[in-house]
């Protein structure tokens, strides 16, 4: 790839990421960020952001992108809850940066992608994160917004008029791409953020 064809990459990349109306960053596992959309750049101006070395949470931070990064055993999806100062909450996930993302970034430290969910808000559309970021297919988005409305696979397969084993692909390329291995997960790791299905 081309200097130029990697540059036009990130700032499309950046470009979609400001479309998303919740905090998206790209962190190393220490805690350097490397890109962050505009709400992330509004978070990680707060003072109570759970980056700095003095934040009281700064301990979970490290264990949560340690933990996606691979550095506690194998790179998964995790999530944490912190208390705002107003008294609500905020859910923070990391995930493992798929690899296709990694191998356009120079290489370096491990790297996860984290996402901040502010519950007090609508909840925030995610289609264009897991397409963009994640790979997702069209295909893959619209089962995922299904299961993450309570439908079974095979429910979920009927309304789309496709066959189980189809399902059970795009399912495990889900899984794999999301760096999860359950439909708990999935729930866990999704469930709080608005699939908006994507036109292919």
């Amino acid at each position: 790839m081309q200097f130029w064809d990697v540059r036009q990459q990130l700032e499309l990349s950046t470009y979609v990421l400001d479309q998303l109306r919740f905090a998206v960053l790209i962190l190393t596992f220490d805690k350097q960020v490397l890109l962050a959309n505009q709400m992330g750049q509004q978070w990680l101006s707060r003072p109570e952001n759970s980056l700095g070395a003095k934040s009281a949470h700064a301990e979970k931070m490290s264990v949560l992108l340690k933990t996606a990064c691979g550095l506690n055993g194998v790179r998964r999806a995790v999530s944490m809850t912190l208390r705002k100062p107003d008294g609500n909450t905020l859910f923070l996930t990391a995930v493992p940066l798929p690899e296709a993302a990694i191998r356009s970034w120079q290489p370096g430290p491990p790297k996860a992608l984290l996402w901040i969910n502010d519950p007090g808000q609508a909840k925030p559309p995610a289609g264009a994160l897991l397409q963009h970021i994640f790979g997702l297919t069209p295909a893959e988005v619209r089962l995922t917004r299904l299961l993450l409305q309570g439908l079974t696979l095979k429910e979920a397969m009927g309304q789309l008029n496709l066959s189980l084993e189809t399902g059970r692909t795009q399912l495990k390329a889900v899984f794999f791409k999301l760096g999860i291995r359950r439909q708990t997960e999935l729930h866990r790791l999704l469930g709080r953020l608005d699939v908006l299905e994507i036109a292919s």
